[in-house]
């Protein structure tokens, strides 16, 4: 199923964020970070709930 491996991408490019990221401004890490978290709430809601047929 492709909705897992899309959040482990967001997991890890979070990680690569938080490492490697160089910004303009204190306000832009967070705004990548709620983006990155609007997205998973996204994926998440499209996974199929357990016992759900």
């Amino acid at each position: 199923m492709l909705l897992p491996w899309c959040l482990d991408y967001l997991d890890r490019l979070e990680e690569l964020l938080g490492v490697h990221s160089r910004f303009e401004n204190g306000g832009q890490p967070d705004d990548h970070l709620d983006l990155i978290d609007q997205a998973r709430g996204v994926y998440r809601g499209r996974l199929p709930c357990p016992g759900r047929r």
